[in-house]
């Protein structure tokens, strides 16, 4: 065994360990209830969820889809299906009719366990309608559905679990799949990634090891269960390591604030747009959260002002900068706090341990030398099983030899990743192959710039130019002008935008991250001007 590798057991196993050690240990506490929910109590309403899959016949290799936002019982169903051995297929709440039928279709979903609303939307009815227009075809239809009653985090479980009924024993193994995540579709469509519960677990243990996080903790992360950061870093690497996870449907700014106030929480977990929310807010206010000494941001690109910023005006002892993907488990490498000065908030610092790493020339596939830009590549025990039904791009993104290719750009400096986009977010502008990063962080140093988004634009001469897109803060006002000159002094001509559009806003996926996909097409159309 890899000695960097910490020990997993079963999720089951791990479960039944904490009651019976530290029968009141706290675990879960939610937003929407005053209640903490203790070792011993989860472990009982575990093993009732259990006797529900059983009872409905879902057991090792089944597949039940969970249709929601975070809560409790969100938590409950994924480890009592680790006890089943069943798969859970993670599902965003945001979904339509049309896409929800596609989803269940392309992961072959046995069982749709769904809230009854959600953010709104009654997703029993749809649930419901969807599941009698398509019964009996066992191609697009699971063979059953249960409708949680409640939503947005509290829900009435005494209606579909029976806390009297026998609880099977486990049959879950480390080794079978336990969860499909449709990755976020940021630059392209989704695909189903497939990971162990050994994966899941494994990288949980290894995230917590290099930020310092453990059973002392209380973990505010309003990161959607639906994604894998919000899963494996935020719910199980919480009950990995006996932290108290604090979660909430949704992400507001107030609730997380107030989160962070009740439970005395030392740790809060986001994408960067939430931590702006919650520095915006804590300005407001003009409040200090001394609880508070870690930030753990990622999921998107974190700004080395945002990430000053927030340790400053949040009290952070340090942040915790991630890099991760889905396919990984996701984390892959974290800053740590013993970086040189000069990477600490410029780097995701270096791989988690037993993660290797390289860095290739895209087209030869050659390993490149350190500091020079190339294709991020990682191997370990925590990469995907594969993409659900669709060997070809699995053997597209996995290598013979166990390495994924991320897709990422990125470059080794100091023993530390600093990241710079994405393969496909290239702008070949006249032959010059052009980093969008590199743009967006010079125009995020002008006053007034809240975001920027630089993404190509079809032109007949070039064949593409650089189009930048920025979000307004109103604080000081920015023009195109403004943006113009700032471009001809920070960067060489080449890279300077062509076309610079500001917004109000820029369109950001569920888990808030921008939606580069949606700001591409809306240039590509011309619909913004």
């Amino acid at each position: 065994m890899n000695k960097l590798l910490p020990e997993i057991v079963p999720l089951d196993v791990l479960l039944r360990r904490r009651a019976e050690a530290e029968p009141g240990r706290p675990l879960v506490a939610t937003a929407e209830t005053s209640s903490v929910v203790t070792a011993r109590e989860f472990l009982g309403q575990v093993g009732a969820a259990a006797a529900a899959l059983a009872e409905r016949g879902i057991g090792p290799g089944d597949r039940i889809a969970l249709w929601g936002q975070n809560s409790l019982a969100w938590s409950l169903w994924f480890c009592a299906a680790a006890w089943r051995g069943a798969c859970v297929v993670a599902l965003h709440p945001a979904l339509g009719p049309v896409d929800l039928s596609a989803c269940l279709r392309q992961a072959r979903v046995d069982w749709l366990i769904a809230e009854e609303v959600a953010r709104g939307r009654n997703l029993g009815a749809m649930a419901q309608a969807l599941f009698d227009a398509q019964r009996g075809d066992e191609n697009r239809c699971p063979r059953g559905l249960t409708v949680v009653p409640g939503g947005d985090g509290v829900l009435d479980l005494s209606v579909v679990l029976d806390r009297g009924a026998p609880v099977p024993e486990p049959v879950g193994s480390l080794d079978t799949p336990l969860n499909i995540q449709f990755t976020s579709g940021s630059t392209g469509g989704p695909k189903a990634v497939v990971l162990s519960q050994r994966a899941l677990l494994t990288n949980a243990l290894l995230t917590a090891r290099a930020a310092g996080i453990d059973g002392g903790d209380r973990v505010v992360s309003p990161l959607p269960l639906y994604h894998a950061a919000g899963l494996s870093s935020g719910l199980l690497l919480s009950l990995a390591t006996g932290a108290l996870w604090c979660t909430s449907h949704r992400f507001e700014p107030a609730t997380s604030m107030a989160l962070i106030e009740a439970r005395d929480a030392t740790v809060f977990q986001g994408v960067p747009t939430m931590f702006q929310a919650l520095i915006e807010l804590a300005g407001r206010r003009d409040c200090a959260l001394p609880s508070l000494r870690l930030g753990f941001m990622g999921g998107a690109p974190c700004p080395t002002g945002l990430c000053a910023e927030a340790i400053s005006v949040l009290g952070l002892s340090r942040m915790a900068i991630v890099y991760g993907q889905t396919e990984f488990g996701p984390t892959i490498a974290m800053t740590r706090g013993d970086e040189p000065a000069s990477l600490a908030l410029t780097s995701v610092g270096p791989p988690l341990p037993g993660v290797e790493l390289r860095v290739v020339d895209p087209e030869t596939d050659d390993v490149l030398p350190p500091g020079t830009t190339g294709e991020i590549w990682v191997r370990g025990a925590t990469v995907m099983e594969g993409y659900f039904g669709d060997p070809e791009s699995t053997a597209a993104a996995i290598t013979p030899d166990g390495w994924l290719r991320t897709g990422d750009l990125g470059l080794v400096e100091g023993g530390c990743l600093r990241i710079r986009g994405r393969l496909k977010e290239l702008i070949i502008r006249g032959g010059e192959n052009i980093l969008p990063i590199e743009i967006e962080e010079a125009l995020r140093e002008l006053p007034g710039v809240a975001e920027a988004v630089v993404v190509p634009s079809p032109s007949a001469y070039w064949g593409e130019e650089i189009c930048a897109v920025i979000e307004a803060s109103g604080e000081p006002a920015v023009d195109i002008d403004g943006l113009s000159r700032h471009c001809a002094e920070r960067l060489p001509r080449f890279m300077r935008p062509d076309r610079c559009i500001l917004r109000d806003s820029l369109p950001l996926l569920p888990s808030g991250k921008i939606d580069r996909a949606a700001v591409r097409r809306a240039v590509e159309r011309d619909e913004w001007t």
